[in-house]
């Protein structure tokens, strides 16, 4: 079954690097496509979903914020499974802090070149194990496009949804930090927001379990 993969803000392809390389099937990265001006997470995800094969059977993984748009997607396509990793599902599972800097609308007006956090500080948001994990954070946060990020913060603060898909699984680190888990998840694993880079291979063999029938 091919698997699309979604991945986090500010992230790339690079975030599925390791965890292929422990799959029977390589997931397939779906790549960012230009926000419009104002544009919602609804929207910009029915239009990410229109630029995918479906025609075969497949499934979603999203990342973090790519877990919050496949969820988004699976309205206009239809997946197998939907499998997020270090996400939400519905606007209710976010932080309550995101929703109250969401309702003071002030991400417009910060500039897009301050949409990065210090290196110390993403390290102790991430809260990653390895070094080599920490390296290649760094290493997608100084690719990351900026006007991009702002875009997808202020769609993530303003995000409505509350529709959680029947064919979910869910796969999260006991100590994220970044969104702590609100509800119970299908896996568990010990690490943080990215446990995807920290632990790639168990997160692959979760995958692969979720992905394999009963």
């Amino acid at each position: 079954m091919k698997i699309y993969g979604i991945s986090g803000l500010g992230a790339n392809e690079r975030v599925f690097d390791q965890v292929n390389t422990f799959l029977d099937e390589p997931i397939t990265y779906v790549p960012w496509i230009t926000p419009k001006p104002k544009e919602s997470l609804a929207s910009y995800a029915q239009r990410l979903a229109g630029g995918l094969d479906t025609d075969e059977p497949f499934a979603l993984v999203g990342l973090s914020f790519g877990g919050m748009l496949a969820c988004e997607m699976s309205k206009h396509i239809d997946p197998e499974t939907i499998i997020i990793i270090s996400s939400a599902a519905c606007r209710s599972e976010l932080p309550s802090y995101f929703r109250r800097i969401g309702s003071l609308n002030l991400v417009p007006y910060i500039p897009a070149q301050l949409m990065q956090l210090p290196l110390p500080l993403l390290d102790a948001v991430m809260n990653l194990k390895r070094q080599e994990s920490k390296d290649l954070i760094h290493e997608i946060a100084h690719q990351t496009d900026r006007a991009f990020v702002k875009w997808a913060v202020q769609a993530i603060l303003t995000w409505d949804n509350e529709d959680v898909p029947s064919n979910l699984k869910r796969i999260h680190g006991k100590a994220d930090r970044v969104l702590p888990l609100k509800v119970d998840a299908d896996d568990l694993l010990d690490g943080g927001h990215m446990v995807i880079i920290d632990e790639p291979e168990k997160v692959a063999r979760l995958i692969q379990k979720e992905l394999t029938p009963a």
